[in-house]
C-alpha cells in the first residue's frame, strides 16, 4: 500500500522507511498492539522508502515488535523477557512488573515556555505521536512503563543498560555472547550517515542501532547502542570489549553530546590504557569484558568524581553510584 512494498526490513529498521506516525497520533494503550502497526501500516510513507532517512523516535519501536509478532510468534517484549533478560539477569525491563515500581525514579525535565509552537503534522510533529505533551512524559506514565513499549518505555538501571551490551558482546559472569560476532557485524553496519530529516542534524544509524558520530562521538568505529532523548546513553563498543550505561538523573538535552560522552570517552581511556598495559590491545584483539553503569549523576555542576578505574583486570565497575531506574534509550 502506497509504495511501502518497496521498503525492505532493512529499510525499516534503520529509520528509511518514512512511517514517522499517523495523523491524530497514538493513544498510549496503543502503541505496543497490532492495531497501532495495522494504522501505520495503511498510512503513506512521508519520502520514498530508501530515499532518505528520519529518526522514528515512537514508530521504530511499533515495526519492531509487529516484525516480531511475525517472525517469532510472540510479543518483542516476552522475547527479551525470555532469551535476554531473565538468563542474563539483565536490571532492564520491558514491561516493569508491579514489584518492581517501588524503585522507579520519574524523569525530570524542565519545561520552556519560550519553547516555540511545534507543528503536529510536519516531520518533527510527527515524530512525537504520542497524547502526550512532550515524549519525557512517557515512561512516567503506568500505562508506558507496564506495557514496556520498546521505543520510549524501556526501564532500567545504568548497570542493567551496560549488562544487556556485556552480555551481547563478550558475555557475562563467564558465559558466552548473546551473539556470533558475524551477528554483530551484519546488525551494526552503518546503514546511514547524514542530514536527519525529521531533526535536519547530523545522525547515523545502523540495524536499529545508533552509530558514533560527530555530534554524538560515543564510542569507536565499532560502537553501537543509543542516546535517548533525555541524554541516557548505553552502547557496547566491542573494539574495548566494553559495556557502557549512563541515565542522567535531570534530563539534558538528547540530541547532543551531554555529560555522558566525556563519561564514555574516559572508561574507554581507561580500557585502553589497562589493555596496553597488559600487552592485548590489538586490532585483531578486543578488550576483556568491561561493564560499566553510571546513575543519577548531577546534569547541574557538582563534585567532580573521580574517573572509573579498573576494579578487576579486564571489569571495569562504577561504584558507590545510585541506580534508580529510569527512562533508557
Amino acid at each position: 500500500m502506497h509504495g511501502k512494498n518497496r521498503s525492505t526490513v532493512r529499510h525499516a529498521l534503520s529509520q528509511q522507511a518514512g512511517l514517522l506516525g499517523v495523523a491524530g497520533g497514538f493513544a498510549l494503550e496503543e502503541f505496543t498492539t497490532a492495531g497501532a502497526a495495522a494504522r501505520l501500516a495503511a498510512a503513506e510513507p512521508l519520502w520514498r522508502p530508501g530515499k532518505t532517512f528520519g529518526y522514528h523516535a515512537l514508530t521504530i519501536g511499533i515495526l519492531m515488535e509487529e516484525l516480531c509478532r511475525h517472525t517469532a510468534g510472540e510479543s518483542l517484549q516476552a522475547l527479551y523477557e525470555r532469551r535476554i533478560r531473565a538468563p542474563y539477569a539483565v536490571d532492564f525491563f520491558l514491561g516493569l512488573p508491579e514489584d518492581q515500581e517501588h524503585r522507579y525514579h520519574d524523569v525530570l525535565y524542565d519545561g520552556d515556555p519560550l519553547q516555540p509552537w511545534l507543528d503536529p503534522l510536519s516531520l518533527d510533529g510527527l515524530n512525537g505521536n504520542a497524547a502526550v505533551s512532550t515524549v519525557m512524559e512517557l515512561p512516567n506514565n503506568r500505562t508506558i512503563r507496564a506495557g514496556g513499549m520498546s521505543s520510549a518505555g524501556g526501564v532500567g538501571s545504568a548497570d542493567g543498560m551496560a549488562r544487556a551490551y556485556a552480555a551481547v558482546t563478550t558475555g557475562v559472569d563467564g558465559g558466552a555472547p548473546f551473539l556470533t560476532r558475524e551477528t554483530i557485524r551484519i546488525v551494526t553496519q552503518e546503514q546511514v550517515w547524514g542530514l536527519d530529516r525529521t531533526s535536519g542534524l547530523d545522525n547515523s544509524f545502523a540495524v536499529v542501532f545508533m552509530k558514533p558520530h560527530p555530534s554524538r562521538n560515543f564510542g569507536s568505529s565499532q560502537a553501537f547502542g543509543h542516546k535517548g532523548a533525555n541524554a541516557a546513553l548505553a552502547f557496547a563498543d566491542p573494539a574495548y570489549g566494553l559495556g557502557f550505561g549512563c541515565i542522567p538523573q535531570r534530563q539534558e538535552e538528547g540530541r547532543g553530546s551531554g555529560r555522558a560522552h566525556p563519561l564514555a570517552a574516559a572508561c574507554r581511556q581507561a580500557a585502553e590504557r589497562d589493555c596496553r598495559d597488559r600487552e592485548l590491545l590489538t586490532p585483531a584483539t578486543p578488550a576483556a569484558d568491561a561493564a560499566i553503569g553510571m546513575a543519577g549523576y548531577e546534569s547541574r555542576p557538582a563534585t567532580p568524581r573521580r574517573r572509573p578505574r579498573p576494579a578487576a583486570p579486564g571489569r571495569l565497575q562504577s561504584r558507590g553510584l545510585r541506580q534508580p531506574l529510569g527512562n533508557a534509550p
